[in-house]
C-alpha cells in the first residue's frame, strides 16, 4: 500500500512538472529589464570584441526593400564614398521614408558626427517605433559614444521584440562583460547566442574570456576549442587578449594553439 502511495505521488509530481513546463513555454519569456541604469560606469573595463567589425555596406536584400529609386541611389552614393552627396539626397526624404533617415544616420556616422546620427535615428524612431534596423544602429552609436546605459536600452528593446536575434544577444553580452558586476548576465547572453547559433565562432571566445577571468581553466579551454572548431581564426587576438592570461599559463593552451594554428 505504501509503495502504491509513493507511485501515485510520483505520477502527480510528474504531471505537475510537465504542466508547469508547458505553461511556461506557452506564456513566453519574461521581458528583459535594464541592468546598467544605476551602475557605476567607472567600473567598466573597455575590451576589444572578438567579433570582427564588418565593412560599411548594405546587401542586396536590404536595398530591395527600399522601393524608392531616389533613396536607393542615395545608398549607392554612400557605398561609393560620396558621403556629402548621399547626405544631400537622404535629407530630402528623411521625413517620409525611414530608409532615408537610417541612411542619413549611417552617413553622418562615417565622419564621426555621431550626435547628429543619434538625433536623426531618435527622431525617425518616434514615427517608426520598434524599427529593428534603427534600434540596432542606435545601440551601436550609443556604445561608441560610451553611453552604455542607452546602448543597453536599444538592444533590450530589440531582444524583447525578437529574442531569436543572436547578434543582439552578443551585443548585450559584450556590454555586460565590460562591467565587473554583470559577468553572470554576460555569460547568460553568450550562452544564448550559442543556443541560437551553434556554429557561432565569437560567443565561445567571449565565454572563454569570462571563464579564464574566473579561473575556470578547463571550461575556458573547452570554449576556445569550440570557437576554433566553429572557424575562429584570429590567432593574434587570442595571443594578445589579457582576459585569457590565466588560461594561457597552462600547457594545455599551447597544445591547443599548436593543434589549430601551427600545423
Amino acid at each position: 500500500m505504501l509503495k502504491m502511495g509513493r507511485f501515485l505521488i510520483l505520477i502527480f509530481v510528474s504531471i505537475c512538472g510537465l504542466s508547469s513546463h508547458f505553461f511556461a513555454q506557452q506564456s513566453g519569456a519574461r521581458p528583459l529589464t535594464p541592468k546598467m541604469a544605476n551602475l557605476d560606469v567607472a567600473k567598466m573595463s573597455p575590451k576589444v570584441k572578438s567579433k570582427e567589425s564588418t565593412a560599411f555596406s548594405f546587401d542586396q536584400n536590404f536595398l530591395n526593400q527600399i522601393k524608392s529609386p531616389e533613396v536607393t541611389e542615395a545608398y549607392k552614393l554612400l557605398g561609393a564614398g560620396k558621403i556629402g552627396d548621399a547626405i544631400a539626397e537622404f535629407q530630402k526624404y528623411k521625413e517620409e521614408n525611414w530608409f532615408a533617415a537610417y541612411g542619413l544616420a549611417c552617413a553622418f556616422d562615417q565622419p564621426g558626427f555621431r550626435d547628429i546620427a543619434i538625433s536623426t535615428l531618435n527622431a525617425s524612431l518616434s514615427k517608426n517605433p520598434g524599427n529593428a534596423f534603427m534600434l540596432y544602429k542606435l545601440g551601436e552609436l550609443y556604445f561608441n559614444e560610451k553611453d552604455y546605459s542607452n546602448s543597453e536600452k536599444q538592444f533590450i528593446t530589440l531582444v524583447n521584440l525578437d529574442n531569436s536575434r543572436s547578434d543582439v544577444w552578443y551585443e548585450l553580452g559584450f556590454l555586460y562583460m565590460m562591467h565587473e558586476d554583470l559577468q553572470n548576465f554576460a555569460e547568460f547572453c553568450f550562452t544564448k547566442v550559442q543556443m541560437l547559433d551553434p556554429k557561432n565562432a565569437n560567443a565561445p571566445i567571449e565565454l572563454a574570456r569570462i571563464h579564464s577571468l574566473e579561473g575556470n581553466i578547463k571550461t575556458s579551454l573547452r570554449d576556445l576549442e569550440q570557437a576554433f572548431n566553429n572557424g575562429f581564426t584570429n590567432e593574434t587576438f587570442i595571443e594578445q587578449d589579457p582576459d585569457l592570461m590565466n588560461v594561457k599559463s597552462v600547457p594545455e593552451f599551447n597544445q591547443l594553439m599548436k593543434k589549430y594554428f601551427q600545423k
